[in-house]
């Protein structure tokens, strides 16, 4: 069986978006890392510190085929609406 993979990287303020997508597509495994810092396009810097105010979450989520389909098509659209806030993913295909 083809597992999927995908790193959802976003502005804490969007977490409450991500929850729903979660129990909306049906994904029931995954990992949340709390307090993720760096830079993105467009998001800016998050450093959490004075300089660079402001932290991220990061959600990984592997998957089968069928699921991975579903969420990465309504993930594209919470992405298209929100990228200006500080929303980026990375998907891949698993070994294993």
């Amino acid at each position: 069986m083809v597992r999927k993979g995908i790193f959802i990287i976003y502005n804490i303020s969007l977490g409450g978006k991500i929850e729903e997508l979660l129990n909306k597509c049906e994904i029931g495994e995954f990992t949340i890392i709390k307090g993720v810092i760096g830079a993105g396009k467009a998001g800016g810097k998050r450093f959490n510190n004075e300089v660079y105010p402001g932290e991220n979450d990061m959600v990984f989520i592997a998957t089968d085929e069928t699921h991975f389909i579903k969420f990465k098509s309504t993930l594209h659209a919470l992405y298209e609406e929100y990228k200006s806030d500080g929303i980026t993913y990375f998907s891949f295909t698993m070994d294993g």
